[in-house]
């Protein structure tokens, strides 16, 4: 559906989705946060289609939702800032951009200590912001529109292209800020990521082995993306048959990902579904059933019901609990 909003780094597997719909709070209204979604997901598809004066406009609308929703000082209207500032980056527009950097940065220290990932991360993404803004223009058009072409190719599984577009995203950031940068390894990670789904696994073992030592030396823990490097190795264990490693990984995603505390973490629930469907193909249903549900509770308040994965993981859901309830009365001991 063009209406999904998972934009997850990594992908999701779908032999086997499932969550329910099971809000984790009752405080947040309910109706609105529909609107929030739907209001999100036409902003992604006129971004997709180009028309970023449009996305814009309707980014803005849901911004107001977030503050509504979740407070003024909430990270999620710091993130939509990023958002909007770098929609105003394509429309050149490089003033407002850098002033909605700055505004998501102050909340961020608001709100965070000091010494957290996601302050330096705030930081971080004024100084991306700005070293964008002063690329040359068809340079940074390039820089940009790639993220859209990625994301588009993603959406039509169109590995190649999408891979394409993330190698160049990575090699300006690699003359702008070196490879001991977080900008520069997020974009190596994606293209990790899309060399493990189209099984080209030659040169990612060692890559992924040298992300995960530099990224601990050049940002705060727990930075998410730490978490997205080990749903990587998972991805790739299971591409070789590892089992056990993939679930060592996978683990150690889901313990990183959850201390990030970032609200709308789109690789978390990604983690555990992917985790539980690795449970349920080796028949472990009972071990799988918590790690859907928590992908469900996450993706029902991030996701536009019109999206398939909603439908999908739900389904899955019903049937592995089924299977355990099948097994409890298979294992009685009726001559008790």
């Amino acid at each position: 559906s063009a209406a999904c909003l998972l934009l997850a780094t990594s992908t999701v597997r779908t032999d086997d989705l499932a969550p329910g719909f099971s809000p984790e709070s009752t405080s947040v209204d309910l109706d609105k946060n529909h609107r929030r979604l739907r209001l999100l997901a036409s902003a992604r598809r006129n971004y997709l289609d180009s028309d970023v004066e449009a996305a814009l406009a309707v980014a803005r609308q849901a911004l107001e939702l977030d503050r509504e929703l979740f407070g003024p000082a909430d990270i999620r209207v710091a993130w939509r800032l990023r958002k909007l500032a770098n929609y105003h980056l394509e429309l050149e527009q490089p003033e407002e951009a850098l002033r909605l950097a700055r505004e998501s940065a102050e909340l961020i220290r608001a709100t965070h200590d000091a010494n957290t990932w996601q302050v330096e991360d705030a930081a971080r993404f004024i100084e991306v912001t700005e070293a964008i803004a002063a690329l040359p223009r068809s340079k940074r058009q390039r820089f940009l529109h790639a993220a859209r072409q990625m994301e588009a190719a993603d959406e039509r599984h169109n590995l190649q292209l999408a891979l394409a577009a993330a190698q160049y995203r990575a090699g300006v950031l690699l003359e702008l800020f070196g490879d001991r940068h977080m900008s520069t390894v997020s974009e190596l990670l994606t293209i990790e990521d899309r060399l493990i789904q189209m099984h080209d696994t030659d040169a990612s073992r060692g890559q992924l082995h040298r992300l995960e030592r530099l990224i601990p030396q050049i940002s705060i823990t727990p930075n998410p993306e730490y978490g997205s490097l080990f749903l990587t190795r998972a991805q790739l264990a299971e591409n070789e048959g590892d089992d056990a490693a993939a679930e060592r990984y996978y683990q150690q995603a889901i313990d990183i990902l959850t201390a990030s505390n970032l609200p709308f973490e789109e690789n978390l629930p990604t983690a555990h579904n992917n985790y539980a469907v690795l449970l349920d193909n080796a028949g472990r249903f009972s071990d799988a059933v918590p790690h859907y549900k928590v992908a469900g509770e996450t993706w029902a308040r991030e996701l536009d019901d019109t999206c398939w994965i909603y439908y999908r993981i739900q389904g899955n859901r019903v049937r592995v609990e089924q299977q355990s309830a099948f097994e409890a009365v298979d294992a009685h001991d009726w001559d008790q």
